[in-house]
């Protein structure tokens, strides 16, 4: 249990970011987990189900180079609620993974992004293929010169009215997929179900 007001950092102060995994049953983050540096570090967590929330951030960013990378990988359910997941990069974005192999996930109010500030977007995979996803809050894989990529997979998906996913660039967009490629192209998992209520933004 990493409670509010916890900090956790691997930063590199004049350098790249370090390398933070955590192995766990239950994982509970309501802190700040941080590997940043010139270039963004790697934060691998392991767990049979997590919840993540009250304010959460965990950090990957490179403020002289590309994001780094974030996974989150759980064989049960994944609770994300009012929490920060960022790997973004002064010049390209990172990667962000989160993914449940047999589990729900519910993804409230929060925030993952992989921007680009100078370059293209990062990559960001969100997987619950054996169960749902409920998503609310903004996904971004923003980028100065292009967007990322966003992929989302699981049996059913619902985006709510209040969910925003962005990959967008000032010369090219990226791709954003949800429950499936076109006719089932590209070996992605497709969705039995997906849900775009009015509001939500893609």
């Amino acid at each position: 249990t990493h409670q509010a007001g916890s900090l956790l950092q691997a930063n590199g102060n004049n350098g790249p970011g370090g390398n933070l995994s955590l192995i766990a049953n239950q994982l509970s983050v309501a802190g700040t987990v941080q590997a940043n540096g010139s270039t963004g570090g790697s934060i691998n967590f392991t767990t049979q189900t997590s919840n993540i929330n009250s304010g959460a951030l965990i950090q990957a960013n490179g403020n002289n180079g590309p994001g780094g990378q974030i996974t989150l990988q759980s064989v049960n359910d994944q609770n994300i609620n009012n929490a920060q997941f960022q790997a973004n990069g002064s010049i390209d974005g990172g990667s962000i993974l989160i993914t449940t192999t047999q589990g729900d996930l519910n993804f409230q109010n929060s925030l993952i992004q992989t921007n680009g500030a100078a370059g293209r977007g990062g990559q960001i995979i969100v997987e619950a293929n054996q169960g749902s996803s409920n998503i609310s809050g903004a996904v971004e894989s923003i980028g100065a010169l292009s967007g990322g990529n966003i992929l989302f997979t699981a049996n059913n998906i619902t985006l709510n009215s209040d969910s925003k996913i962005f990959a967008y660039g000032n010369n090219a967009g990226g791709s954003v997929l949800v429950g499936g490629d076109w006719q089932g192209a590209s070996g992605v998992y497709k969705a039995t179900s997906v849900l775009m209520n009015a509001g939500s933004v893609i």
